[in-house]
């Protein structure tokens, strides 16, 4: 999968999956601590190439979608 990077170029993990909840897609990434669900919705996504998708997360959203029971 793509690489999920912050905007100042720290990676966040890697996307296994996209899927619809209903509302909205969610991006299922491994992340060092877990795997995070987050919200892939134009307001976060800055730009995205064909290795990578950069996103600014509001502070906060990744370490409250983060499952560490891995």
């Amino acid at each position: 999968g793509k690489q999920l990077v912050d905007t100042d170029g720290t990676q966040i993990g890697i996307i296994k999956e996209l899927f619809d909840s209903g509302a909205q897609d969610i991006f299922v990434v491994d992340t060092e601590n877990g795997e995070a669900l987050i919200p892939a919705i134009k307001n976060f996504i800055i730009e995205e190439t064909d290795d990578k998708i950069v996103v600014d997360l509001p502070p906060g959203l990744l370490e409250i979608n983060v499952d560490s029971a891995k």
